[in-house]
């Protein structure tokens, strides 16, 4: 189990990351974050850690930085078209995808973004169906889950094949 950035009490983005080493039940530290992030994304594909967008002090950030467990080292990827904090990441299908939450202007936003470690891209998807941020985003059965947020109580499925949301059952 890895635990990365955040802030501290004054409201400081960190970009300290500590691993807990299940063999001794203590928390190691590791190579910190090339970026100070808080209210950032974070998803695990095989060995390694993407962490994207959020916020570093005052400014929110479109940086997607990959973690490799195994060499204990960090590399950016290519960034976001836009900045974003405060939304929803998961992976499907060796597929990143990066879900909603507040725009350079603190506006909430229902834009999906797809990321293919593979080949160093993004792309757009179709957006949800609501805007939102501060959701939960889950994979299941093959489908993408955007489970709530700030002021919502609502529940979206992403199904990739054919590239549509629906509302299903709050």
């Amino acid at each position: 189990m890895y635990c990365l950035g955040g802030q501290t009490e004054d409201g400081k983005a960190l970009f300290s990351v500590s691993k807990l080493n299940p063999t001794n039940n203590h928390w190691e530290s590791v190579t910190i974050m090339p970026t100070t992030k808080s209210y950032f994304g974070a998803t695990v594909i095989g060995k390694k850690i993407y962490v994207s967008g959020g916020w570093s002090g005052n400014k929110k950030l479109n940086l997607l930085e990959v973690y490799d467990c195994e060499s204990n080292a960090w590399a950016e990827l290519t960034p976001m078209q836009n900045v974003r904090s405060d939304f929803g990441m998961t992976n499907l299908n060796e597929y990143i995808f990066v879900t909603g939450g507040l725009n350079v202007s603190g506006y909430p936003l229902s834009s999906v973004l797809k990321y293919s470690p593979e080949t160093n891209v993004w792309t757009e998807v179709k957006p949800m169906n609501e805007a939102r941020y501060g959701h939960e985003l889950i994979t299941l059965n093959g489908s993408i889950y955007a489970i709530g947020g700030r002021n919502k109580n609502t529940v979206e499925r992403y199904s990739p094949a054919i590239d549509k949301w629906d509302f299903v059952k709050s």
